[in-house]
């Protein structure tokens, strides 16, 4: 497959599908599904399914745009339903943001045409890099702001996902990476990055969501962090939009920080 009937594949109609991942408020004894993550996957059948190969390649070809504008619209018009009772968080590129001086009216569309709310949407940002000298970014995130769109800092901790991106983004949302997530319970070290990023968030009056739960034991611990938002394995696996649950009950054990 040459490139350009690799990205025409990826284009077509039924080239992007979209799973659902929950994203639960934790705060309680039950959890309250508070937003789904759109997780884009490519076309079925081929290797471009997997989300890690496909947008490794999307970046590759310097395509972006075209591709986070289909994915962006295949997700709206999936979620539109979910998104009536709860948020949807969509996946974008910064460099997206940046050069796409049209994707504020793009989205407003989307929402005109599916039904939903742009207050109900949130952005999430990945691949952040150095930014154009020219500020390009912050002026796009204010217009999307405009519109009630919020905007998450995907991968907190990893990556481009650092401390320049929180000044430069001021972020509404800060998603910790899975890796300071994962074994927090057993690690010192991992505990104390978790509360530093619940103060980080708090001066700078974001909320928290934890990624990659996948034991009660880590749930206990983000709740006694006063983590008020979680997603993983253990609360909600990627589904298709019309088999994802509603409220569930969970049981957590507390544990002392």
């Amino acid at each position: 497959m040459n490139q350009q009937s690799a990205i025409s594949t990826i284009l077509d109609e039924d080239g992007i599908h979209v799973l659902f991942q929950p994203i639960f408020h934790i705060g309680g004894e039950v959890s309250v599904a508070y937003a789904y993550e759109a997780l884009s996957r490519g076309p079925r059948g081929t290797h471009f399914e997997r989300a890690d190969i496909l947008f490794d390649y999307v970046r590759l070809k310097h395509e972006e745009v075209r591709i986070d504008r289909h994915c962006l619209a295949t997700a709206i018009a999936a979620g539109a339903e979910l998104a009536r009772s709860a948020c949807l968080t969509l996946n974008v590129h910064a460099l997206t943001i940046e050069r796409d001086a049209d994707l504020p009216r793009y989205v407003d569309d989307l929402c005109v045409r599916y039904g939903v709310d742009p207050g109900h949407l949130i952005f999430e940002l990945v691949e952040q890099s150095a930014h154009a000298e020219d500020r390009r970014l912050v002026p796009a995130l204010d217009r999307l702001r405009a519109m009630g769109i919020r905007i998450a800092l995907d991968d907190l901790g990893v990556g481009h996902c650092n401390y320049r991106a929180i000044l430069d983004v001021d972020p509404d949302i800060l998603k910790i990476d899975r890796y300071f997530v994962q074994n927090c319970t057993t690690d010192p070290g991992r505990r104390a990055i978790l509360r530093s990023i619940v103060s980080l968030a708090a001066d700078f009056d974001a909320i928290v969501i934890a990624e990659g739960i996948e034991r009660d034991d880590e749930l206990a611990m983000a709740r006694s962090m006063g983590i008020a938002y979680g997603q993983g394995y253990l609360l909600g696996r990627p589904e298709a939009p019309e088999r994802q649950v509603r409220p569930r009950l969970v049981h957590t054990t507390s544990i002392n920080v």
